[in-house]
């Protein structure tokens, strides 16, 4: 998500509804899956982001085993902050909930 703000939103190349689209709406309504919409009855899988917090990507810090990135020590703006999935939050403040 930082390296999508960053390059496409920070630039002006995208407004945030446009990013929403091609990465949450449209992927859905290609593969024919529900998702990419905030509506009653629709699952509540959401990502909070902070569009402008800087910080520098660490692939040690990531929560995942794979630790590789091309983007290791690159300084972005923008960050998920907060997911919440089925209407369960999962990551808080960067912190994955277990």
């Amino acid at each position: 998500m930082g390296v999508v703000l960053t390059n496409l939103y920070h630039t002006g190349k995208f407004s945030i509804a446009e990013i929403i689209d091609k990465m949450s709406v449209a992927p859905a309504r290609v593969l024919g899956i529900p998702g990419g919409t905030l509506a009653i009855g629709a699952k509540a899988d959401i990502t909070i982001i902070d569009p402008d917090c800087e910080w520098v990507v660490d692939s040690s810090a990531f929560y995942t085993k794979g630790k590789h990135t091309p983007f290791n020590g690159y300084k972005l703006k923008g960050k998920a902050v907060s997911t919440i999935v089925g209407g369960n939050i999962v990551m808080r403040n960067g912190e994955v909930i277990e």
